[in-house]
Order: structure tokens, then sequence, then C-alpha cells
């Protein structure tokens, strides 16, 4: 693929332009194939933030016990080898990206020894988990997952596992699979058999292919009309008045994990959504939008919201990028009670959800939004509720936890994520150092949890006039 590669950018003009015309024609044939547009918008933005992991997703895990390094690079060595997505690589002539598929996987667990011992083992763990976090893909090689074990061997049973890839290849909803078909594949090379697999009926590049042809037609087309009119004249992005303004430079990031709500609360907040015959999502995002307008003084932005996009039954088990973002455009006034504020949300909700096939990048290309480096379009600030938490790896026959790490690297001003656990709601946040610092958003997270309560005990109440009255 390399050589490949260093072909294209030694042709002229003429010859690129008749590769192009190749491809487009004869693509598949050739075992090239057009990116999805979701891949399109991640391949664009590569392109400017290459040096740095934006989009880098890394996984580190503790694990206790007896463990075969050997079965678990052959789990992970199948896993590449069953899904093309893990194996493919990226290119561009004048300009167009194409992805093609590698006809097999090069990958290899990396094994590194430890001594049990080891009084700076602490520091090398950090050591390897801030590299591993800020680890760039050279989209042009198809190696884009990396793999390393840490181990003493027979002499201890604490080891550390590092799974890194590139998000152009994954999504969430993908690493759930590669983590239950790494244990299903690690537990059948030791029992000596053959993993128990669902086959696979399509490939990413037939979910791509369709995806492009869709976005065309009649259907999206319509779809995306809605979006036009919904995002007329957008708003400006969320700026903070006592907060310095947002820097094009700064994407440094800081990550904040809150301690659990009650369990009391998360239960009170899916009461009332039932019922107002709305979902907790909505729910929180009605109290988070009532927050922003406080913090901001702004009664009409964006949020982004994403969505796991597999709307074909045949797509389900497959691993690739599918998730889009639905832009939420919110009106808070302050005048409404906490009731009425969800049947706003929940409108603005559900016919995103109705138009949700229309893809993120088309959104934002059809209403010619000015994009500036360093800045996302339309919105800077995210917000996600789960009804459980991501999926994690396991393995038979070993205590599996997670090891922190992070990428250093922000995409949002602030990324808010809720999930809803059996013993209260997880709260965590993601921020850009330059536009927010611990303390503050410290002080946002607790202000939240002080709105919901003070909503929830009077939902009648306008949201506006609930300042300062929290229950004690």
């Amino acid at each position: 693929m390399l050589d490949f590669v260093k072909r294209i950018d030694a042709m002229t003009p003429e010859q690129r332009r008749a590769l192009r015309t190749t491809l487009d024609t004869r693509g598949e044939q050739l075992n090239v194939f057009p990116l999805s547009p979701a891949q399109q918008r991640m391949w664009f933005l590569n392109q400017i933030y290459g040096d740095l992991p934006l989009y880098t997703v890394p996984y580190a895990f503790w694990l206790v016990g007896r463990l075969d390094t050997g079965a678990l690079g052959e789990a992970l060595l199948g896993l590449a080898r069953r899904h093309d997505a893990l194996r493919t690589a990226f290119f561009d002539v004048d300009g167009v990206p194409y992805q093609t598929v590698l006809p097999d996987s090069d990958f290899r667990l990396a094994v590194r020894h430890w001594r049990p011992q080891d009084a700076a083992r602490r520091d090398l763990v950090d050591r390897l988990l801030d590299a591993e976090a800020r680890r760039t893909f050279d989209l042009t090689r198809g190696s884009l997952v990396s793999g390393t074990v840490l181990t003493s061997g027979d002499q201890d049973d604490r080891h550390l596992l590092l799974l890194t890839m590139h998000h152009i290849i994954c999504d969430g909803w993908s690493m759930g699979i590669i983590f239950r078909e790494i244990e299903e594949g690690y537990t059948a090379v030791i029992e000596g058999r053959e993993p128990n697999f669902e086959p696979l009926s399509v490939r990413y590049v037939d979910f791509a292919r369709w995806q492009a042809t869709d976005v065309n037609g009649e259907r999206c087309q319509r779809q995306l009309r809605y979006w036009q009119d919904e995002l007329a004249d957008p708003p400006a992005a969320l700026t903070f008045p006592d907060r310095p303004p947002p820097s094009t430079a700064g994407l440094s990031v800081g990550e904040l994990e809150l301690a659990l709500w009650p369990a009391s609360l998360a239960r009170s907040v899916e009461a009332l959504s039932r019922a107002e015959g709305a979902t907790p999502f909505i729910t929180m995002l009605a109290i988070f939008a009532d927050l922003l307008r406080r913090r901001t003084g702004t009664t009409d932005f964006i949020v982004g919201t994403p969505v796991a996009n597999r709307t074909r039954l045949e797509v389900e088990g497959l691993v690739g990028l599918f998730v889009n973002t639905l832009p939420l455009r919110l009106r808070p006034s302050g005048e409404e009670s906490l009731r009425e504020s969800l049947r706003k949300v929940r409108s603005v909700t559900l016919r995103a959800q109705t138009h949700q096939d229309v893809p993120f990048g088309t959104i934002v290309e059809s209403l010619g939004v000015h994009r500036t480096s360093g800045r996302n379009p339309l919105f800077e600030v995210s917000f996600i509720v789960q009804d459980r938490e991501t999926e994690l790896l396991r393995l038979p026959g070993l205590e599996v936890s997670i090891a922190h790490g992070h990428s250093g690297t922000a995409k949002f001003d602030l990324a808010v994520g809720l999930v809803f656990l059996t013993d209260g709601l997880k709260c965590s946040i993601e921020y850009r150092r330059s536009v927010f610092d611990r303390e503050y958003v410290r002080g946002l997270l607790d202000e939240m949890r002080e709105h919901l309560e003070a909503a929830l005990a009077d939902p009648d109440q306008p949201m506006g006039s609930l300042n300062g009255r929290v229950p004690r």
C-alpha cells in the first residue's frame, strides 16, 4: 500500500486525473472504495490535525490473574482478519479520499516484560499510558490498531494491556463488538476450538457505498431540507462571559470524573420522564440547556449529541465508523417550567432523530458554515446520556479494570456525559483548558445537580426563578 501511495505522489497532474477516472469507474474491481460521509469528515479533520491525537481511541486495562499472551495475540489478529475496517488503508488522489481493504493483517501484539519489584513501575506505566494515548496514525499504512501488553510472565499476576486505534475505523458501538469478540477469541484459543462468531453478511465498504448513494437520494434530500430550515441563520457558538474567549490553538484538555449522584436522584429523573412521555436524555438536556442559558445569557444555541446510526440490521455486528452527530438547536427562555421545557426539548429531539440519516458533514456543507481551524462547526458543547456504562473487556480467569490515560486534546470546549447506573447517576466532563479550569467545571456540574434537584422538587415553577432554591 505504501508503494501505491508513493506512486500516486510521483504522478503528473494528467496521470492523477486519469487515475481518478479509473478509480471512479472501476474502483470496486480494484478493491478501492469511496469513504462513508463520516469517514470523509474524519479524513478531512486528520489532514488538519494529523499531528494531534484528537481522534485516537485509547483503551488501557489492568489484567489480574494468569494471562496467556499468545492466546490474546491470536484473538486480536483474528479480530483484524474478521473485520475489514481493522485492515483498511486510506489515500487520496487530487484531494479525493479513497479506502482499500488490505488482504491480510500484519497486526502483532507487542509483549514487553517488567520486574515485579521494579520500583520505577508506576513511572513506567504513567509514561506508557501517556505515550499510547498521544499516539498518532498514518492513515495510508492501514495499520490503524496498536496493541501492547506488559507482563512479568509467571513471576506476577498483574499485567497491563494497551489497545489503541484511530476513530476512522471504529466508534463506541464498535468497541463493544471488539471487546466481546476478543473475549470469545481468547476463550476459543485456550479451549482449542474455533470461535463462535455470527457470520458477517456485509462489509463496512458496503455501508459506505449505500450511504454515499443515499445521501444524494430523495429521502435524505428531504431530511436535509429540514436541517436547512431548522438551522437557518445558525447562532454563534456558545461563549461564557466569565471565561476567556475560546482559543483556536488551545486544544489542551482536562478531564474530570465526578462522584456518583445518588440513586434517588436518578430514579426521580426516570419517574418524571416516564410521567411526561420523555426520556432521561430529554429531561437532563432540558436541565443542561437552562444551565447554559444561565451561565452564558444566551437563549438560542446548538448542542451536539451522537447517535449510533446503525439503522440496518446487517451492520449491527460490524466494526467501523457509523456514528453520526445531531446538532440540537435549543431555545430556553427561563420562563418555562421543567414540564414545559421537557415538551420543547422533546419536540426538538424527536424531529432531529427523525432526520438523523443526513451526515453531520453534509449539514455543515449545505449551510455554508465557515470552518475555523481548532473550532468545531455549529457547536462547541456536546452532551450525551446513556442508560448503561460502555461495555468493557472481559477475559476468562482474569480480573479486568480500567487503567486511566488520556490523549491530552479536546474536541469541544465542553463534552458532558451522564450514565444512569443502578447505584446512581455518574457524571463526567471533558473540557478545554484554554477556556475552563477544574474549579470552574466542578462548579458547573455542582450547579447542574442543584438546578436538577430544585426543578424536580417543583417541576411547575419557571426554571428561571429556581436560582438559589435548592432543597437541603
